[in-house]
């Protein structure tokens, strides 16, 4: 398979200076969402962002768009689910802490599809010590419908060497770039979901290894799929510093988002056409945090079925020096298509938005005192303020009209 691009291009966000983490946790998190600090690559590849915090609760966003499918057509929501326990958690933290995610566990209701509005994950601690915290999560669509509920235990360490003391700092202005953030572009080809009632799932992933077809998610995230058997497959995919969240090290979210499309995508090796896999259950063990150096990381996966239709699928994450870095298991059921009750598709009519109009007062009258270079200065500085109001909120600018 080809490069990707998006992994090629100049990485958007920032990663925390050290004295970032003397705050306590709870203020990092306050830092971003109340956008005083711009957010980590991570939230500029994948598009989820905490929008509240309060001590032991925690709640994060992502819209779920055609970048965030997979081949079956689901979008990918255990980054965010990771997200957000990681947040509540993150509030149990002193200054000086940081988290480690130890063990994730995600039991799945319902798939989330493109365009059906915001995933919202909202997390709280269960239980914190000076040692560990236990948080869990639950995950709903725009219309309050529950897509999985989740729990995650993590370790309080403290940071060695200790941070330099924080110091008061001003608003960091987020950029203003020429193209959008990875997640909100258009996925360019990609699998029709109607491919599944026609072709065995084995076929389908030797088309995606050999690049004659492509899907949204081996796109965003540079994975290249190689050894193809039934039930195994292995790929790669690179630390990149795109993927960095608080550190300078690939992000917990996206560990556990590796291990399970590694997983899935085994299972699709033994995919039969006409039939379709629910997912029940999702865990995942943490055990390092690779430094986002670029270097490949590897992913083994494989399957089994069980008695009947129930199907087992492991993957295991390994870094470029191959120490392990995180092992889990998901848990999937083999459905007949012609059992399934097709609930049509309802499409949201209704948003909450909000229109941005400005104007220069008196504008005819201050062109003509400044003169055509001094007006167009000012013309440029308004635009350049309005942009970046608008993509902090992550806005669209409609136009620019003048004196219209």
């Amino acid at each position: 398979m080809t490069s990707f691009d998006i992994l090629n291009e100049p990485v958007r966000g920032l990663v925390p200076k050290d004295w970032f983490m003397g705050l306590s946790g709870i203020d990092r998190i306050r830092a971003w969402s109340s956008e005083t600090l711009p957010g980590p690559p991570v939230t500029r590849l994948m598009g989820s962002r905490c929008t509240h915090v309060v001590p032991g609760s925690a709640v994060c966003v992502m819209a779920p768009t055609d970048m965030l499918a997979g081949p079956n057509g689901n979008v990918q929501y255990i980054p965010i689910a990771v997200d957000a326990l990681n947040c509540a958690m993150l509030t149990s933290a002193g200054p000086d802490q940081s988290i480690k995610m130890l063990s994730m566990s995600i039991f799945n209701f319902r798939p989330a599809r493109v365009g059906m509005g915001t995933i919202l994950a909202r997390a709280r601690v269960v239980n914190a010590s000076s040692l560990f915290a236990y948080a869990e999560v639950t995950v709903e669509d725009s219309e309050g419908r529950q897509l999985a509920h989740c729990g995650g235990q993590a370790a309080l360490v403290a940071l060695d060497p200790a941070p330099p003391p924080p110091s008061p700092f001003p608003r960091i202005e987020q950029p203003v770039w020429a193209t959008p953030d990875p997640w909100q572009r258009p996925p360019g080809p990609k699998i029709e979901t109607s491919l599944w009632d026609t072709t065995d799932g084995i076929k389908s992933l030797r088309a995606l290894s050999s690049g004659s077809l492509r899907t949204p998610t081996l796109t965003l995230f540079g994975m290249q799929l190689q050894a193809i058997g039934d039930g195994h497959i292995t790929a790669t995919v690179p630390a990149s510093p795109w993927f960095c969240g608080e550190t300078r090290h690939v992000s917990p979210s996206l560990i556990a988002n590796f291990i399970n499309m590694a997983c899935w995508f085994s299972g699709f090796t033994l995919h039969r056409a006409g039939n379709s896999f629910a997912g029940l259950d999702d865990h995942v063990r943490f055990f390092r945090q690779p430094v986002a150096d670029g270097r490949p990381m590897r992913l083994e996966a494989n399957s089994v079925r069980g008695d009947g239709d129930q199907f087992i699928h492991d993957a295991a994450l390994y870094d470029a020096d191959k120490n392990l870095v995180a092992r889990g298991n998901v848990m999937a059921v083999m459905i007949d298509n012609k059992q399934r009750k097709r609930q049509q598709r309802r499409v949201a009519v209704r948003a909450l938005s909000t229109i941005l109009l400005t104007d220069i007062v008196d504008s005819t009258r201050a062109a003509g005192a400044l003169g055509d270079k001094a007006w167009n200065a000012l013309l440029e500085q308004h635009n350049d303020i309005a942009r970046r109001e608008i993509a902090r909120c992550t806005g669209t600018v409609v136009k620019n009209t003048g004196d219209g």
